[in-house]
């Protein structure tokens, strides 16, 4: 028997120390957040994991399984310590936020007065090893003390962890010190299951690979289903008569909404840095002249040499320029969502691209999806002070061209300024220059006379701006412009925008989303941040286990394509069901869609990574309106929801699947539940206003449910041409026999 102590009571840890304390240890769970130990020390879990309950129940009564909130206690004569705790997807590209693996060795270090073994449970970069191994060694209070650091990498199966824990595939351990890693696999012997000893930086890196490779199987599979859809096949079929391969198997070959980037138009501005000028460019010419490009599987990426672009620091307020660490291309089919604001302004880019927003004094930062009219949108007004700038004047830059004229109103009582251009790339350079002289003026468009495209008009109203700006237009027009605001009674405020020192607020006035096939760029920066159309201040995006990897990859100078196309193809995926949706139903407002299952996956109340957040937040930013239900992970999915920023009033939580459907006009299964796979058909089409009913998970046969009337889309599954958009109350179906698959085994 050992004495064990284990940081964290998520799923890693909670599952880890109850099933070691089940193997008859003396182990200790140490969390800090005290709500969550006087829970369980009271029996109530904070997660759902089938058997789990049972067996905290019978080890805490057999006094083998306690929980504290004390690092001291939790270490008092533990011979091993095992960190487990969360290790989200930081903000940097992917990189893994380690803050709470180095909070759990300080509290380790703070505490150990003995020799223990440090166990690495937690999904952590390659390198972590040596990270815990250096915070523990120079955090320690008694320099005396000797530890050694093991890296045991964890395969738990959410939903069957605790199944995955006692009959393991294999057992992984790492360490520079053979010997600790010897000690750690006699813990597991009892499990009688192969053991892969190794150093620490492969034991690391086997946990990435096999998540990685997983997440490939899945996206390959999902790409299939695609052509699948194009061809009339059936992606279950194949998937069948693919796994018959040995070399290939039947694992990880189910289609469906993804395991679970971001870009802009070839034709949107960023103000890159040619010293000590600031220059307006397109991202296609920024991307043509980046050098020689990387051709991966989907993306090309280039990385210029000493390329800056204007940006915008979050952590200060204030612009800044930011060095250009890559510049990707890639074809794009998908959604865009184009975000209108007051003064004209538009940011359009990719459905899930983060735009930065103002909310409540502070920055925020939500995919595009989630922007609602009444958001607050940012321009920038200032330039950052880090070189000598060139002499610029805008009055003689303006003065005596044709481009800049004087439109009088009210019978010549008032007036506004214009500027005209076709090219936009120079209109949104003219709205950042005239925007840090303090003008910030409205843009829209226009045919002029006997012009064969349309000019992009800045226009400049309000007695302040036009004051600072009448030099710019002769003495002539000079004069009549004095004469005009000579009569002004009233020195009005400009409206549609609130200036904020170096940034102005714009409000969101509308929403749009379409359907695109295109191709489109991204950018990823030192700050996270550009500038980009007219000033406006952007976010970049490049898309937990693949994402970290690719970091890691690119951290070392290579590129890995096929892992960001494994990416890119499984949020692709989720996006499937909201063009099925369209595709069917047409416009989404004031539609109803139900939503069977929350959680990741089944036997989980896991909300991370959950398909079902996504498809709820874009389709209540069509305008509809949801009703979900999910056997356990009802809880969990509401606060997921609100943390997404999902309009609650808009979300109808359910008890049954059956008033999930009640007036639906599309049901959409995202969670394979066994639950769902049992229903009655026939009272679920009943119910529903209209029969459409989205497959997520390919749970259920197309022929048969075409004969119960149904509008049945899976995933990569053929079913002729789709139908015309349905009005409401229009349940139209034409039934579709779908060929059955007969496999006969030989004897």
């Amino acid at each position: 028997m050992a004495t064990i102590c284990v940081i964290g009571t998520g799923y890693v840890g909670l599952v880890t120390g109850t099933c070691l304390s089940d193997m008859g240890n003396q182990v200790t769970c140490v969390d800090i957040v005290s709500e969550k130990i006087e829970r369980l020390q009271q029996g109530i879990l904070p997660i759902y994991e089938p058997g789990l309950e049972e067996l905290v129940e019978r080890n805490v009564r057999a006094k083998r399984l306690h929980f504290t909130t004390s690092y001291k206690q939790g270490l008092l004569n533990a011979e091993f310590i095992f960190i487990a705790v969360n290790t989200p997807s930081g903000s940097q590209q992917g990189r893994a936020d380690m803050r709470y693996v180095e909070s759990a060795a300080r509290g380790i270090a703070e505490e150990l007065d003995h020799y223990a073994v440090i166990i690495n449970k937690s999904t952590v970069p390659v390198g972590s090893g040596d990270f815990v191994s250096r915070i523990v060694r120079n955090s320690l209070r008694r320099s005396d003390v000797r530890f050694n650091v093991v890296s045991n990498p964890e395969f738990l199966r959410e939903g069957s962890a605790v199944l995955d824990f006692q009959h393991p595939d294999r057992i992984v351990l790492g360490a520079s010190d053979p010997e600790a890693a010897h000690k750690v696999a006699r813990l597991y012997l009892p499990l009688r299951a192969p053991f892969i000893i190794t150093d620490l930086y492969t034991a690391e890196m086997i946990k990435y690979a096999s998540n990685a490779f997983l997440a490939t199987k899945i996206s390959f599979i999902n790409e299939i289903a695609q052509i699948c859809e194009r061809l009339g096949a059936d992606v279950k079929d194949v998937a069948v008569g693919m796994g018959y391969d040995k070399r290939i198997g039947q694992s990880f070959l189910d289609a469906g909404l993804g395991y679970g980037g971001s870009c802009f138009e070839a034709d949107e501005t960023v103000f890159s840095l040619n010293s000590p000028n600031v220059a307006a460019e397109r991202f296609d010419a920024l991307f043509s002249k980046g050098g020689k490009a990387f051709q991966g599987d989907v993306v090309e990426l280039v990385q210029p040499a000493q390329q800056r672009v204007l940006a915008f620091d979050l952590a200060t307020g204030q612009p800044t320029l930011a060095d250009v660490k890559a510049l990707t291309r890639r074809p794009y089919q998908g959604t865009m969502v184009k975000i209108n604001t007051s003064m004209g302004r538009t940011l359009r880019v990719t459905a899930d691209h983060p735009v930065v927003l103002y909310k409540d004094q502070r920055f925020a930062i939500l995919p595009a999806e989630q922007v609602m009219p009444g958001d607050q949108l940012m321009a920038l007004c200032a330039l950052p002070a880090v070189e000598q700038a060139a002499n610029l004047n805008l009055i003689e830059l303006l003065r005596g061209t044709d481009l800049a004229a004087v439109t009088t109103v009210e019978d010549g009582q008032d007036l506004f300024l214009e500027y005209a251009t076709v090219s936009k790339t120079l209109a949104d350079g003219m709205a950042l220059l005239l925007q840090t002289l303090g003008i910030v003026p409205v843009i829209c468009t226009r045919w002029m006379n006997k012009a064969t495209q349309e000019a992009y008009i800045l226009r400049v109203s309000g007695y302040e701006q036009i004051a600072m700006l009448k030099d710019a237009f002769g003495d002539k027009l000079r004069a009549q412009i004095e004469q005009v605001l000579a009569g002004y009674q009233r020195h009005i405020q400009p409206h549609g925008y609130k200036r904020y020192g170096p940034f102005a607020t714009l409000t969101v006035r509308e929403v749009e989303h379409q359907n695109v096939s295109t191709t489109v760029y991204s950018m990823e920066t030192s700050t996270g941040t550009l500038i980009a159309s007219s000033g406006l201040i952007s976010h970049n995006c490049f898309p937990k286990d693949v994402r970290a990897l690719a970091h890691m990859a690119d951290e070392a100078g290579l590129h890995p394509q096929l892992l960001h196309a494994v990416m890119d193809i499984n949020h692709d995926q989720r996006r499937l069901v909201l063009s099925k949706l369209i595709n069917i139903l047409g416009a989404l407002r004031d539609c109803t869609i139900g939503v069977l299952g929350l959680a990741f996956k089944p036997n989980t109340d896991d909300m991370r990574e959950a398909p079902a957040l996504d498809i709820i937040r874009w389709v209540v930013a069509q305008g509809a309106t949801v009703r979900t239900y999910d056997p356990v992970a009802m809880e969990t999915g509401r606060e997921a929801l609100k943390r997404e920023g999902v309009d609650m009033d808009a979300v109808l939580f359910c008890d049954t699947p059956y008033e999930v459907a009640e007036g639906t006009d599309a049901l959409v299964v995202v969670t394979d539940w066994n639950e769902f796979k049992a229903l009655n058909m026939q009272q679920i089409r009943n119910v529903m206003r209209r029969p459409v009913l989205i497959d997520g998970r390919n749970i259920y046969e197309a022929s048969e449910m075409n004969r119960y009337g149904f509008i049945y889309r899976g995933i990569g599954r053929g079913s002729g041409p789709a139908p015309t958009v349905l009005p409401p109350g229009d349940i139209t179906s034409v039934p579709y026999e779908q060929p059955t698959l007969s496999i006969v085994e030989e004897p």
